[in-house]
């Protein structure tokens, strides 16, 4: 085992960030940030380009890590730039050792100092560059299988547009309400990080406003110890609750999921437990479709602000008769098999 300060150095400072107001949809050079989208946007500009790659990117709020291999800039605080220090080394074999690393998730916190402390295995390098291949091979398995899935999202979506029309315009005159009027939203909180106490051997599943992208919550990254619970005004919501992010990096704001199990969140998360006018699937596809329009309810300038609880519940949301939905659920527990079976 290595440690990561004994291979890494951090380059961050050498890396030109790009404001979000000269940002292209294309061109030349991409802008990285430490969002999920691996490209934010793109720039011609070479004045300040990150030219010494192959570079490993790690989002000190999300955990997030990425390996890029051409010219960069980067679109975000928080954007560490790692580069080894030795000379014969896999940055392929990196990114997947670092990935592999567990580190702890405070919600948006700084989590640099916990992947120094780190360590991990360096074989030679060529293990590196076998063991780095297999991993790329199974990378392209995975990558296929989200193409799938993603036409089974379209098909879901299809299929609710043709039952119940595009959300906001209510072609069809369903009823009409606020979220408010369908559920109970909730907020979360965050255990004090100083305390040890708080996260270590923890059963209580935790879950950040960055895991709302997994789609359907059916673990968390992170547990809390049930004094961690106690100490916190955080609240367990129970499966089949639709989750949204309030807050976060890059596109997380305006996200949505639903949890499949018992969880409780941070407090940049939105949990509403729905009652009985609604179903949480048609809850979950409804607001997914509303997204833009989440975001541009958001608080504060340039998209920089954030939503929050008074805002969410004061959402408009059209509500068609009970039995529509559940039918409409029932779709997608018949995609969703097939999403298994494929």
């Amino acid at each position: 085992m290595v440690e990561f300060t004994s291979v890494f150095t951090d380059s961050t400072k050498l890396a030109r960030k790009i404001k979000k107001s000269d940002y292209l949809d294309s061109g030349i050079y991409p802008i990285i940030d430490q969002g999920q989208e691996f490209v934010i946007g793109y720039t011609n500009d070479e004045n300040g380009l990150f030219k010494d790659v192959p570079a490993i990117i790690f989002g000190d709020h999300t955990r997030i890590i990425k390996y890029i291999d051409k010219p960069f800039f980067i679109g975000a605080d928080g954007v560490k730039v790692l580069k080894s220090k030795l000379d014969e080394i896999d940055y392929k074999y990196l990114f997947y050792a670092l990935r592999n690393i567990n580190i702890i998730n405070t919600g948006y916190n700084r989590h640099f100092k916990w992947l120094k402390e780190s360590k991990f295995n360096l074989p030679n390098l060529k293990t590196q560059r076998e063991i780095s291949t297999t991993l790329d091979s199974v990378e392209n398995i995975i990558n296929l299988k989200k193409k799938q899935l993603s036409a089974y999202d379209q098909l879901i979506k299809s299929r609710f547009v043709e039952m119940f029309g595009t959300p906001g315009k209510n072609e069809k005159g369903w009823r009409l309400g606020s979220i408010s009027d369908i559920g109970r939203c909730v907020a979360g909180a965050t255990p004090s990080t100083k305390v040890k106490e708080y996260w270590e051997n923890g059963t209580i599943p935790w879950m950040s406003s960055g895991e709302v992208n997994k789609g359907r919550i059916f673990d968390t990254d992170t547990k809390i110890s049930e004094l961690g619970y106690k100490n916190a005004s955080t609240k367990l919501v129970p499966p089949h609750t639709v989750v949204l992010a309030m807050a976060g990096q890059g596109k997380t704001r305006g996200t949505v999921a639903i949890t499949e199990i018992e969880l409780c969140t941070n407090q940049s998360i939105c949990s509403i437990v729905n009652n009985k006018k609604i179903d949480s699937e048609y809850l979950l596809m409804y607001l997914k479709m509303q997204y833009e329009e989440l975001r541009n309810v958001s608080n504060g300038a340039e998209g920089r602000g954030g939503l929050n609880l008074k805002i969410i519940g004061n959402f408009p949301i059209m509500i068609p008769p009970i039995e529509h939905q559940i039918k409409f659920a029932s779709i997608v527990k018949q995609v969703d098999k097939l999403k298994f079976e494929d």
